[in-house]
């Protein structure tokens, strides 16, 4: 590049166009890069995005029907009797006995 002092008015004003065609090309570059990343991520999230919901909505459904089991199961161990828990145990205790007189 001359020194701008030595240049003509036509000269100095060709380098300033060059320049800006430059500048215009780079910044066309630089943005179609900026798109590419854009449309990359917006890709990438429309893929994965509904497979964690997928993941959420089924841990959800997994949790809820774990509480409704453990309500179950309170309720069951809230209305059990506590004496058939004794004659349980008393007919545990007498099968044992008879299984050993048969070796088992």
């Amino acid at each position: 590049m001359k020194n701008y002092n030595e240049m003509s008015d036509h000269e100095i004003l060709m380098e300033l166009l060059e320049e800006k065609r430059k500048n215009d090309k780079l910044k066309t570059v630089k943005y179609a890069i900026y798109a590419t990343i854009l449309v990359l991520i917006i890709v990438v999230l429309a893929i994965y995005v509904p497979k964690i919901l997928t993941f959420i909505n089924n841990y959800n459904d997994f949790m809820n029907q774990f509480s409704d089991i453990n309500k179950k199961m309170d309720e069951f161990l809230n209305n059990f009797d506590p004496s058939v828990t004794k004659d349980l145990t008393a007919f545990i205790e007498q099968l044992k006995n008879l299984l050993s007189r048969f070796g088992f």
